[in-house]
């Protein structure tokens, strides 16, 4: 074998193990999905795409007991706005209950149930909440990260 021919199998070897660690971090299919599906958000954990699968919706802000809200539109809006004060009593009653009014999902189905624990689960729920702050440096999340972190530990 002569060294020209020992340097390339050298150089193969080498960037086939570089190839394979970074890989290991970002699988394969997060590269295909990214080219593929362009601008779309990722699980933080397998990093697929959200639009090949779902993720996993934590609530982390709840209405007050009493305040009847819905969401429309994306925005939470007064039941009885909607229905200029008369709301059938069916809806009165599930509304006056306490519901999620803000929610996220950084991890998807799959990675939710294969984590198990909501220990094991928590450090990317404070990632995402640490991309939301880099996205805004003057964003102050702490208030969040508290709901975030008795939401999931709560096994949401």
């Amino acid at each position: 074998m002569t060294m020209k021919t020992k340097m390339i199998l050298l150089t193969a070897t080498a960037l086939a193990v570089a190839c394979s660690a970074w890989l290991s971090i970002r699988p394969a299919r997060h590269i295909t999905n990214t080219i593929l599906h362009p601008g779309y958000g990722a699980c933080g954990r397998c990093n697929k795409t959200w639009d090949v699968v779902r993720g996993h919706d934590t609530p982390y802000e709840w209405s007050k007991p009493g305040e009847m809200h819905m969401l429309v539109s994306g925005e939470n809006v007064a039941a009885t706005n909607i229905f200029g004060g008369n709301i059938p009593k069916e809806l009165a009653e599930y509304l006056a209950k306490p519901q999620p009014t803000r929610s996220c999902f950084p991890l998807c189905e799959q990675c939710w149930r294969e984590l198990k624990t909501p220990e094991a689960r928590l450090p990317y729920y404070r990632e995402l909440l640490n991309g939301w702050k880099k996205d805004d440096p003057q964003w102050h999340g702490e208030e969040l990260w508290a709901g975030m972190k008795a939401s999931v530990l709560a096994g949401n």
